[in-house]
């Protein structure tokens, strides 16, 4: 398990996530959710499933040769038959899970790239999610739920902006921006995650993280 536990700390750290990897390994004890979450945004996004980019298809290929290749080399490896989903009118926002599989110990990990098509027509690669910020949002996206508002608009995250990693990693969406935040606390993984619609708090919350080193199944694309 030391070479898991250096790639979940190097990945973590790299992102900007508030937590102390060192004791990572004995947060929790609980099931691991995270492909439902990867459900979960992909319906909440409202996407669509492509092999390919409809538009500017050079240069997205090019984005995701890179990106594999750099997180291949930390042990995620694309999933087979995954896909690419595809987000907005435009088709101008991407994400696709990347998934280190520990077979021996049978833990699964996931990471969650979002790209975006600016407006010069390249993609660029706008930020990547943990399992603890899938969760997060997964998270807001059940709070948010009984309210007549467009979820995506608020939750889906187009850009990350994290200057010093000791702040919170503040991501923006279509409607503001969101705040999320994961730490150690008496031995439990906790996340705080906070939904902004322009300067506006609307929702926040802390909750006791589920996602921890503990065995799940691989990923099974359900369309």
């Amino acid at each position: 398990m030391k070479r898991r536990t250096f790639v979940r700390n190097a990945t973590l750290g790299a992102l900007g996530v508030g937590l102390q990897p060192s004791r990572v390994l004995a947060a929790g004890n609980a099931r691991t959710y995270v492909w439902d979450w990867m459900h979960h945004l992909k319906d909440l996004a409202q996407t669509k499933r492509r092999a390919q980019a409809s538009c500017h298809s050079a240069s997205f290929l090019l984005l995701v040769t890179k990106l594999n290749s750099y997180f291949e080399a930390r042990g995620y490896a694309p999933v087979s038959g995954a896909g690419y989903f595809f987000a907005g009118i435009q088709e101008n926002i991407c994400f696709f899970p990347l998934q280190l599989r520990h077979s021996r110990a049978g833990v699964t990990d996931l990471l969650v790239p979002m790209l975006v098509l600016n407006a010069e027509g390249e993609w660029s690669h706008a930020l990547t999610l943990t399992g603890y910020q899938l969760e997060a949002l997964h998270h807001a996206a059940l709070k948010l739920g009984n309210q007549a508002l467009p979820i995506a608009d608020y939750l889906l995250p187009t850009s990350l902006k994290c200057a010093d990693q000791t702040k919170v990693p503040h991501f923006t969406t279509k409607m503001g921006f969101l705040e999320i935040e994961t730490r150690i606390e008496n031995n439990l993984t906790k996340t705080r995650i906070s939904v902004f619609a322009g300067n506006k708090i609307i929702l926040t919350d802390t909750f006791v993280s589920r996602h921890c080193l503990t065995s799940s199944p691989n990923f099974v694309p359900q369309y």
